[in-house]
Parts: C-alpha cells; sequence; structure tokens
C-alpha cells in the first residue's frame, strides 16, 4: 500500500497551462553536500537539497522516493514543479518546456548505480495513482514514461535547446525500463482483480483479503460463468 509523505515546498508556479501528458523520472544525491558526501543516499540530505537550494535555484519536483522506498510529495500535483528545465518532447509532436503538462519524480540514487527494488516498487504504485488523479481531478491523461535524459539529454542539446555542458543523463543507463514497467503491470493487475472481487465479498471482508484470495475467487466466478 502507497505511503505518502507531505514535505511541501514552495518552489512551483501555482497551477498548469497546459494538460497533463508525461511523467518524468530523475535521480538525486546528497553527495555534493558537504555534510553528507560520504552518505550521498541520505534522505535528509535530498530533502535539504529541494528545501534549501530549490527556491534560490528555481528547481523542485512533485515526489521524491527514498532508497527503502518511502515516497515524499513535495508539491501538488495540480500544481506546476520546476523539474524539467529546458527540456523538448520532439516526438510525436514538437513541444518545449515539459514543466506545465508533466510530473516529475527524482529517485534517491546515482549514475553509476542501480536503484533498489523498493523503488522500483513503490514507483510502480506512485505512478499508477497518478495517472488515475490526474484523470479525476481533469488535469489530463498521462500518455508517456520518460527519463530526463530524454527530454534534457542528447536531443535537446542537437535542437538547440539546451547546451551540451548541461545536458542530463538522469536515470542513467542502470535505470531498468523494463522492471518498472513489469512492476507498474503488477500494481494494476492487482487492482483490477480486487474490484472484480467486490461482487463476491463484503467491503469488510476486501479490507483483509489477499491477492491470492481473490484471484481464487475471481477464477470460480469465471467458471461460474461458463
Amino acid at each position: 500500500m502507497l505511503d505518502i509523505i507531505k514535505y511541501p515546498l514552495p518552489s512551483y508556479t501555482k497551477g498548469r497551462t497546459r494538460q497533463v501528458s508525461y511523467g518524468v523520472i530523475h535521480y538525486v544525491s546528497a553527495k555534493n553536500v558537504t555534510k553528507y558526501k560520504n552518505d550521498p543516499y541520505n534522505i535528509e540530505g535530498c530533502l535539504e537539497i529541494f528545501k534549501n537550494d530549490g527556491p534560490k535555484y528555481k528547481f523542485s519536483c512533485h515526489y521524491l522516493i527514498a532508497r527503502n522506498g518511502q515516497t515524499y510529495q513535495m508539491i501538488d500535483i495540480k500544481n506546476t514543479a520546476w523539474h524539467a528545465g529546458k527540456s523538448v518532447v520532439a516526438y510525436p509532436h514538437f513541444e518545449q518546456d515539459i514543466n506545465p503538462s508533466s510530473i516529475g519524480i527524482e529517485l534517491v540514487g546515482m549514475l553509476d548505480d542501480s536503484f533498489t527494488n523498493e523503488q522500483y516498487q513503490s514507483l510502480a504504485e506512485l505512478s499508477v495513482y497518478i495517472e488515475e488523479q490526474v484523470i479525476t481531478q481533469g488535469l489530463g491523461i498521462i500518455k508517456h514514461w520518460t527519463g530526463h535524459s530524454n527530454i534534457s539529454g542528447e536531443i535537446a542539446v542537437k535542437l538547440g535547446i539546451k547546451e551540451a555542458n548541461v545536458m542530463k543523463k538522469d536515470p542513467g543507463e542502470l535505470f531498468d525500463w523494463q522492471v518498472f514497467y513489469r512492476e507498474k503491470a503488477r500494481v494494476i493487475l492487482t487492482e483490477e482483480i480486487k474490484i472484480s472481487c467486490v461482487s463476491e465479498i463484503t467491503k469488510n471482508v476486501l479490507s483483509s483479503i489477499t491477492t491470492k484470495e481473490c484471484i481464487t475467487l475471481l477464477i470460480q466466478k469465471l467458471f461460474k460463468k461458463k
């Protein structure tokens, strides 16, 4: 079950000027914070970066996921976070400045290290939750999940939108997109199974039923139809 800790930040633009269409994945570490240089994955250090430097250097993100999978919400999705900077989605249509049309998620990590299973699981749950909330709140429809490098990396440099010395590489080659989409599919399937069980059991029982029990009930239900 998704557990989100609120950590509000002042670094954002109120509201949206476009429909939300993208989810963008980043990474952040505390390695450049002096007191955390030997502890780059320290969650307090990562949060401090956004709290202390965000307002000054104009950056922020909607969510942050720690190495243990704990999720923090820093900005409400109805507002525009400053996470993409100079960016572009060149295909299927040319769109610059992705901040107004995207949700930004930071994973605590570094370019030369893999992300944890807990982070992939939380990211999958969070992405499904965000997609649902974007639709429910009338903000748009997330059609694509992408990395910061895909919108502010080599393509942006070639198009003259971003300088080569500041192009983005996150979440990096060690971020496993197949694992992310597999975990995301698992979350969606689990939710659909539980919804299918509603007609078979009471809401009180549903709150404590396991996924395995739900699958069993669903199979029994399907056989009855035959």
